[in-house]
């Protein structure tokens, strides 16, 4: 069984993509968040998660600082960050700071699904278009 951490504070987006995702991956798992503490708290629950999907704009999250935090914590656990922006500067910071990959929140469920595999198999995974 595979379990997903979906980190973000939009109750319609996670619904969206629980439900895309659960089309997408057989025998799934999610577990959902809605602001930084309900994160932590997941992850000290879930010993066994498969990646975590981060939305950086969430309460308590302070931008950068939740991720920067996970990953000192949870060194092995691969976090892709979902986010409404594409700047290049964002996404270079993100996966300076650790993340396995970048998932623009406008990609279809098929892109979303390519992006976590590749993650699950230990690539670092950008869109073509922020490549470079």
């Amino acid at each position: 069984m595979s379990q997903f951490l979906l980190a973000d504070d939009h109750p319609l987006f996670r619904e969206a993509l629980k439900g895309a995702l659960s089309a997408k991956f057989a025998d799934l798992e999610v577990f959902e968040s809605e602001n930084f503490d309900t994160t932590l708290q997941v992850l000290s629950e879930q010993e066994d998660l498969d990646i975590l999907l981060l939305d950086l704009h969430m309460p308590g999250n302070g931008d950068l600082y939740g991720l920067i935090r996970i990953r000192e914590d949870y060194p092995s656990l691969p976090i892709a960050v979902v986010s409404g922006s594409e700047d290049i500067n964002v996404v270079s910071k993100v996966m300076g700071y650790g993340a396995m990959g970048f998932i623009p929140k406008s990609s279809s469920s098929d892109d979303i699904a390519l992006a976590i595999n590749h993650i699950l198999e230990g690539d670092v995974w950008l869109p073509l278009e922020l490549k470079d």
